[in-house]
């Protein structure tokens, strides 16, 4: 079973001068104080991936988490079907943008062996994390802007939700805009302790489970 990664939410580690992470650079690269992370995380960066939430991804993380343990660093699609990527791997995060761009490259009904290959990722103790369109992704079928002019409703192959990711589940969303962002408040627990933070939302989705109505 492969630990998870350590996360400070309310005291990030110091920034090491030897660290490149420009948030103004697209794609940064973070350097780690070890030249050999013992762990690994993964950033899908391909079609229908955000430029801009790829970006933030990797620039969160690389303040969350010990360089020392972990390199975090993109894979496209080619790369997690043909790259020995889950060897060291503990985390693989797919981003907000639009998810069937990531279904056509990684689909097994496309010929492809991505999904496949994360499937089993998880299966042996690995972590998956989707945000927005990463979280769509990850759910067994989906309803997006159901009956509306953008509308998607479909089965997707992962299903690590075992349920449908409904959504917009805010109001006024906008592929070619800012309509529809939110800062929206949300509180979670570690160990004992609860923490509360506000975070961007942008046509994210709800989860209802088998038989059930809105569920979260």
């Amino acid at each position: 079973m492969r630990p998870p990664p350590t996360f400070s939410p309310s005291f990030p580690p110091v920034r090491s001068p030897n660290r490149s992470h420009s948030i103004d650079t697209p794609y940064p690269t973070f350097a780690s104080k070890s030249p050999n992370p013992p762990f690994s995380i993964r950033v899908y960066q391909d079609e229908g991936a955000s430029p801009e939430s790829v970006k933030m991804i990797l620039f969160t993380f690389s303040r969350c988490c010990d360089p020392s343990l972990y390199s975090i660093t993109p894979i496209s699609a080619a790369g997690i079907i043909d790259e020995d990527w889950e060897k060291n791997c503990v985390l693989i995060v797919f981003p907000g943008g639009a998810a069937n761009p990531y279904h056509r490259k990684l689909s097994e009904l496309c010929g492809n062996s991505g999904n496949a290959r994360i499937k089993e990722f998880v299966r042996n103790g690995g972590n998956y994390l989707g945000f927005c369109a990463g979280a769509y992704y990850g759910c067994h079928s989906i309803e997006f802007d159901k009956a509306r002019s953008l509308e998607v409703v479909c089965n997707y192959e992962l299903g690590f939700f075992d349920g449908k990711g409904v959504g917009p589940a805010m109001e006024g969303f906008d592929y070619m805009s800012a309509r529809g962002s939110y800062a929206s408040r949300f509180e979670f627990a570690e160990g004992t302790e609860r923490f509360e933070g506000v975070t961007f939302f942008k046509g994210g989705p709800y989860f209802v489970r088998v038989g059930e109505g809105r569920d979260a």
